[in-house]
């Protein structure tokens, strides 16, 4: 189905002072290339899933490069219409910009998956999905005699990391962004809980990040929110919240605004105790030259006056993929579960993973997480090195030898061109015993 893309980019800004005045213009950048984003056949308490690749959504097509650059004209959801936003679909922060008004009289969910509760059923063990330009939560290890299936930290440039002991409770995740949100990222994953007859629960989920921009006006009376997800057990980590960013002369409503970071399960009872952290804000930031928003946020928040939306170039997102398995190839948007598995083949001796980059420098390290139905955990923090194919691609072929029956893939890289970048994806492969 769907694979994963985050990206965690830091740059020093030097800001230079200057005069605004009242009334002063701003334009969001959009060529409304994409037209008008709106559900006029929605009905109230529909959840309707944004996918850009989904043809019964937007017949013409939008965003040709796949950066998440969306150029509407207006952009609107109807009052009990809910608009989900998740990496399951698109990876990396999301950047709506508008030439016309913005209303948003429904809910515009970019919230983190809480993690998974504990379990004996590996099936069950997967990372919790977070927003777009999030990162996941990991996953919860096992406390059987002779386990090799460990309690993971969080995703993220501020992952959670584990509190007490050395895997014992999982701590939360933390929002690293600066107070200006360029470059827009959200929050980082909650680390997983040991845990003894089974598998521990996971973490949450990072909030995803997205910059909404407008020439004319942002109205909210219903909710945009990119909260972090709860922790699935008492001793697991919750995702940090995300980041929601609002560009327009004018900014009003009533409606709300929530960036909070997920809960521990139990009432916080073990906030601030055991070196544990807890739960950490994500950042929304208001910038307009008439505020008038008059509704709750919950979370931390900034303002400032609209100048620059820093949009990234066309084309010029990050991305890394698994391109095939043993040479199968593999879906764009690969399933990553344990029921249908992406890619089926039959061998006794290690398989060739090919991995591709896309703007990510040769040299970059890649690296592999695999969890398997029956086998231990496979964990290759220098999996290989990404080499160029041709301009701003990379590719490596990695050698693992999978046990029978369902592995699930995560492949991560980080690198530090000018900026400092982490993505991911996830598939899944079944091997067939032979």
């Amino acid at each position: 189905m769907h694979g994963r893309i985050s990206c965690a980019v830091w740059i020093l800004v030097m800001a230079v002072a200057s005069t605004v005045l009242w009334g002063q213009s701003f334009h969001s950048g959009s060529t409304g290339t994409d037209g008008a984003l709106a559900y006029p056949n929605a009905k109230p308490g529909d959840v309707i899933v944004f996918n850009p690749s989904d043809p019964s959504q937007f017949p013409s097509g939008v965003d040709p490069a796949h950066d998440n650059i969306f150029n509407f004209t207006t952009i609107t959801i109807p009052q009990g219409v809910t608009v989900k936003l998740t990496a399951q679909v698109l990876g990396g922060p999301i950047y709506w910009l508008a030439s016309g008004a913005v209303d948003i009289e429904g809910t515009l969910d970019l919230s983190g998956a809480p993690g998974y509760p504990p379990t004996s059923l590996i099936s069950q063990r997967i990372q919790a999905i977070p927003g777009p330009g999030g990162f996941p939560g990991g996953v919860g290890g096992s406390g059987a005699a002779g386990s090799s299936d460990p309690s993971e930290l969080g995703q993220g440039p501020g992952g959670g990391g584990f509190c007490y002991t050395s895997n014992a409770m999982g701590g939360s995740g933390s929002f690293t962004a600066n107070q200006f949100l360029v470059p827009l990222i959200g929050g980082s994953g909650g680390a997983g809980e040991y845990y003894t007859g089974g598998f521990g629960a996971g973490g949450g989920a990072g909030g995803g990040a997205i910059l909404i921009a407008s020439t004319v006006s942002i109205t909210i009376n219903g909710v945009i929110t990119a909260a972090g997800g709860n922790a699935g057990h008492l001793y697991a980590g919750p995702g940090a919240g995300g980041a929601i960013h609002l560009m327009a002369p004018s900014i009003q409503g009533g409606g709300a605004i929530n960036v909070a970071g997920g809960s521990y399960l139990g009432g916080g009872y073990i906030t601030g105790q055991y070196g544990c952290q807890g739960p950490q804000s994500g950042l929304a930031r208001l910038e307009a030259f008439q505020q008038q928003f008059s509704g709750s946020l919950s979370g931390t928040q900034t303002s400032g006056s609209p100048f620059n939306t820093f949009v990234p170039g066309s084309g010029a997102t990050p991305k890394i993929t698994v391109a095939s398995v043993n040479g199968v190839p593999v879906s764009p948007n690969p399933l990553g579960n344990f029921t249908n598995p992406d890619v089926t083949f039959s061998s006794s001796s290690p398989v060739p993973v090919v991995v591709n980059g896309q703007n990510i420098p040769a040299g970059t390290q890649v690296n592999l997480q695999i969890y398997s139905e029956n086998g231990p955990d496979i964990v290759l923090p220098n999996a290989g090195s990404l080499a160029t194919t041709s301009g701003s691609s990379t590719s490596v072929t990695v050698m693992v030898n999978l046990p029978p029956g369902f592995s699930r893939g995560f492949i991560s890289a980080t690198f530090t061109p000018t900026t400092t970048s982490q993505t991911t994806s996830t598939q899944t492969v079944k091997r067939k015993q032979n």
